[in-house]
């Protein structure tokens, strides 16, 4: 699920930043993709967190899904804001968004220490 949300966001951007298209996408319907895609992303982690026999059984991994959504819509509204010359105009590098946008990059790594925190360090 999470490689179709990045490779929606990827075309999206795409579409924005190189000119005409090879194939023409309809911007709404990918940004329609991409929450719907995005939020099935969200729900099944928030499910996995609370089901899976391999994570603590007091549910604490539940506290990191606030930051999963806020990573996908991260990533969405860069995408949407992706044009020739801006800023961060990383739309054919999603790896590049990651390195590169200091918001992303924290979120990320609170899900890191969070998740560590909440597997290996709080008892």
């Amino acid at each position: 699920m999470l490689a179709l949300f990045i490779v929606l966001g990827k075309r999206r951007a795409d579409r924005e930043v190189d000119g005409p298209p090879v194939v023409a996408y309809d911007p709404e319907q990918l940004d329609w993709s991409l929450r719907a895609v995005g939020s099935a992303i969200v729900l099944l982690y928030a499910v996995y967190t609370l089901v899976a026999s391999n994570l603590p059984r007091d549910h604490a991994m539940v506290l990191t899904v606030p930051l999963v959504a806020a990573g996908l819509w991260r990533y969405f509204m860069l995408v949407r804001r992706a044009r020739p010359g801006a800023t961060l105009s990383l739309a054919g590098a999603p790896e590049e968004m990651l390195l590169r946008d200091p918001a992303l990059l924290l979120i990320v790594g609170a899900w890191v220490v969070t998740s560590l925190a909440i597997l290996y360090g709080v008892q």
